[in-house]
């Protein structure tokens, strides 16, 4: 199976959570307009810095939440583990850079660098989510409770709610914060601030979104821990011994590694477009599993642990893997020898 090939990008942040919460007011204004009718997005407390938000460190008075807070008024966010919030930021001025947290209904929280290819999935949050909850694990957990006030503000905000933008910087990229509508799974932006500010004078809007930067407020920056990869470059093949079963292998030559599987009986059979783009290859990963389910993601953990993962999509019967395994070889050009292992910890090392 083949992927798309992997662009990424140094991300300038990613994201961990903390526990001190700030709290400040909504910024949001008139000014410049360009656009009408967009939502928003995540992200800074302040629109008129050119960085990310700064770690919280202060902390205040609750905002009032009005009507909404009153004990037995809010309505309970939904008993399922599908995503609630998200908390995005991306950058291409330079380098692709992005970053993804997601919150889900049941309160924890997956932080990550992601890929270009993954960006414009159909459904994609709820399917990295179930790839980060199969191969991950939550790095913190907000309880429920504390998101009831700005679930019932988000489910207020109307449809058709007026908004515009105003440019108050560049090559900042984007921050978005979104809730997630959980019947359609539609992502409606809160906040967007970043090289475009959004602004709304829609008071149930501006409710939200003092909502949302408190919410944000617990969120501080630090060193990202996981980086996961889904549409990216791999091939599949499949293999009918065992001997090779657990095998992690680099191959920094092409035809080191087809004359590997050829000597093994790895059935590899790429097409002539295929092989010129993998001749060009720095770096080639190989693992063989012990299942003929095929791979489809890579999660880089520390920037040390490379696991190859999976897929956990349906398709369709091939044939060809009946009573045989699925060996999977990923390109990464920045593999560098002595620096990663596998999900067992035993090196990845050069053939």
């Amino acid at each position: 199976m083949l992927r798309n090939k992997i662009i990424s990008g140094a991300l300038i942040a990613a994201m961990l959570i903390g526990t001190a919460a700030c709290d400040k007011s909504s910024k949001t204004g008139s000014g410049d307009t360009s656009t009408t009718g967009e939502t928003g997005t995540t992200t800074t407390t302040s629109a008129t810095t050119d960085t990310a938000p700064s770690d919280p460190g202060t902390t205040g008075d609750s905002v009032s939440t009005d009507d909404s807070d009153t004990p037995g008024s809010l309505k309970p966010i939904p008993a399922t583990d599908d995503v609630l919030f998200t908390y995005k930021y991306h950058n291409m001025a330079w380098v692709f850079q992005a970053r993804s947290v997601l919150v889900t209904c049941s309160g924890d929280v997956y932080v990550f660098e992601e890929n270009i290819g993954s960006l414009n999935m159909s459904n994609g949050d709820q399917i990295k989510l179930s790839y980060m909850k199969e191969y991950s694990n939550p790095i913190a957990h907000i309880e429920p409770s504390e998101m009831e006030a700005l679930y019932n503000a988000c489910l207020e905000i109307g449809p058709d709610v007026k908004t515009d933008r105003k440019n108050v910087m560049a090559d900042a990229g984007e921050y978005r914060f979104s809730y997630v509508d959980q019947e359609t799974f539609e992502e409606i932006p809160v906040v967007i601030t970043g090289d475009w500010e959004m602004t709304t004078d829609d008071p149930v809007l501006l409710k939200a979104q003092e909502l949302a930067e408190i919410l944000i407020q617990k969120i501080r920056y630090s060193s990202a821990a996981q980086k996961l990869y889904l549409n990216t470059e791999f091939i599949n093949a499949p293999y009918g011994g065992t001997g090779l079963i657990g095998t992690h292998i680099v191959f920094d030559d092409y035809n080191k590694m087809i004359a590997f599987c050829r000597e093994n009986g790895i059935e590899i059979d790429l097409n002539e477009d295929t092989r010129t783009r993998w001749e060009e290859a720095k770096y080639m990963l190989l693992q063989v599993f012990d299942t003929n389910r095929q791979a489809d993601g890579v999660l880089i953990t520390k920037d040390k642990e490379i696991r190859i993962l999976p897929s956990l999509a349906e398709f369709e019967h091939d044939p060809a893997y009946d009573g045989k395994v699925c060996v999977s070889i990923w390109r990464f050009d920045d593999y560098k020898e002595g620096v990663y292992v596998d999900e067992n910890g035993d090196p990845w090392e050069l053939a």
